[in-house]
C-alpha cells in the first residue's frame, strides 16, 4: 500500500516537473520570437520619425518631403530592418531560412488551389473586419480605420509601392512571421502556433485596423504554412491579396491629383476606370473560387481543419500563460499597444 502511495507520488512530481519544462520551453520560445518583434518596433518607430526629421532640415518643401518619404522608408524597413530581424530571430539556427523556402511536398494544383482558397478566405474574413470597425467607428464615434488608404498619386510612389508592398513586403514579412516565429512555436501545438503568432505578429502593426487586418491574413497563411509544410504558399497568398488591395487603391486614387484636390470623372482615363472594374471582378472571383476549393476541400477530407497538438501534456490556458507571461512578449504587447493607443489619439486629435 505504502509502495502504491510512493509511486503515485513520484508519478504526480514527474508529471509536474515535466509540465514546469514545457512551460519554461514554450516561454523561452516566446522570448526568442518577441526579442526580433520588439527591435523591428523600436528600429521602425524611430526610423518613422527620424527619416522625417532628418528631411525637414534638408532645403526641400513640404510637397518633396511628401514625395520621397515613403520610398525612403520602404526601402531602410524592408531592406535593412527585416533582413536584421530576420537574423535576430534565426540566431541560433542559421541554416533555418533555406529550410523555410523548401517546395511544398504536394502537387503544383494542389498547391494553386489553397493559394486560391487562402486569397478568397482572407478577402472575405477582411471585408467583416472592416465592417466591424465601421459600426465601432458609429457606435464609439473614434477614427478607427486609417485613414491613409489611398496610394499617393505619383507615378513614382504608385510604381514603388506596387513593388515592395506587393512583392517585396510579402516575402519578407512571411519568412520572418509564419517562416521563423510560427516555425519557432509551432512545435508546441499547430493550433495554437497559428492563432498565437497570427495575433501578435499583428501587433506589429500599430494602426489598430490595419493590425485586426494583419492577424486575419496572419492565421490563414499559418495554415496555409502548416498545411503545406512550406512557407510558399503563404508568401504567395499575401503577395495575391496584397496585389488586389493595391491595385485597388491605386486605380481608385486616380481622382485625385498632386495636390490632393478630387478632379472630375471625365477627366480620368478611360483605362483606369476599366482598370478598376477589372481589379473588382478579380476580387470577386477568388473570393467565389475560395469558397468553391474550400468546400471541395473540405468534403474531401472531413478533418480538414483537425491540426497536430504536439504537447498535449499543457491545456491551452497554461499555454497561453507561459507564452504572455515571457518578458520579452510582454514589453513587446506593452510597446505595441502604447503606439496603437497614440494611434487612436492622433486620429482624434485630427494629427494624422
Amino acid at each position: 500500500m505504502r509502495s502504491n502511495s510512493a509511486d503515485l507520488r513520484n508519478s504526480r512530481l514527474r508529471d509536474r516537473e515535466i509540465t514546469v519544462d514545457m512551460k519554461r520551453r514554450l516561454r523561452r520560445s516566446a522570448g526568442r520570437n518577441c526579442t526580433a518583434l520588439i527591435w523591428f518596433l523600436i528600429a521602425a518607430t524611430i526610423l518613422k520619425y527620424g527619416v522625417y526629421f532628418v528631411l525637414e532640415l534638408l532645403p526641400i518643401g513640404e510637397s518633396h518631403i511628401k514625395y520621397i518619404y515613403n520610398p525612403v522608408m520602404y526601402i531602410l524597413v524592408y531592406i535593412l530592418l527585416f533582413p536584421i530581424a530576420i537574423k535576430i530571430a534565426n540566431r541560433k539556427r542559421p541554416e533555418a531560412v533555406g529550410m523555410i523556402l523548401r517546395k511544398p511536398p504536394e502537387k503544383r494544383f494542389a498547391t494553386f488551389r489553397w493559394v486560391i482558397i487562402g486569397i478568397g478566405i482572407t478577402q472575405i474574413l477582411q471585408y467583416l473586419v472592416k465592417g466591424i470597425f465601421l459600426i465601432l467607428e458609429i457606435v464609439t464615434g473614434l477614427n478607427l480605420l486609417d485613414v491613409n488608404t489611398t496610394v499617393q498619386p505619383e507615378m513614382v510612389n504608385r510604381i514603388t509601392t506596387l513593388i515592395v508592398l506587393g512583392f517585396i513586403a510579402p516575402f519578407l514579412e512571411e519568412v520572418l512571421y509564419r517562416g521563423t516565429i510560427l516555425k519557432n512555436t509551432v512545435r508546441y501545438g499547430e493550433w495554437f502556433g497559428i492563432i498565437s503568432t497570427g495575433a501578435v505578429c499583428g501587433l506589429i502593426f500599430v494602426q489598430i485596423d490595419q493590425a485586426a487586418n494583419a492577424v486575419v491574413l496572419g492565421i490563414v497563411c499559418g495554415f496555409l504554412m502548416v498545411k503545406a509544410k512550406s512557407v510558399r504558399p503563404a508568401i504567395m497568398v499575401h503577395m495575391g491579396y496584397s496585389l488586389i488591395r493595391l491595385l485597388g487603391l491605386c486605380f481608385s486614387g486616380w481622382g485625385s491629383n498632386k495636390k490632393g484636390d478630387l478632379i472630375y470623372k471625365a477627366q480620368i482615363p478611360e483605362w483606369v476606370i476599366s482598370g478598376e472594374k477589372a481589379v473588382t471582378v478579380i476580387s470577386v472571383l477568388m473570393i467565389a473560387l475560395g469558397i468553391i476549393f474550400l468546400v471541395i476541400e473540405k468534403a474531401r477530407n472531413r478533418d480538414l481543419f483537425e491540426l497536430e497538438d504536439a504537447m498535449p501534456g499543457l491545456t491551452t490556458g497554461q499555454k497561453v500563460a507561459a507564452y504572455l507571461t515571457a518578458p520579452q512578449t510582454m514589453i513587446f504587447m506593452i510597446l505595441s499597444v502604447v503606439l496603437m493607443l497614440i494611434n487612436v489619439a492622433s486620429g482624434i486629435l485630427g494629427f494624422r
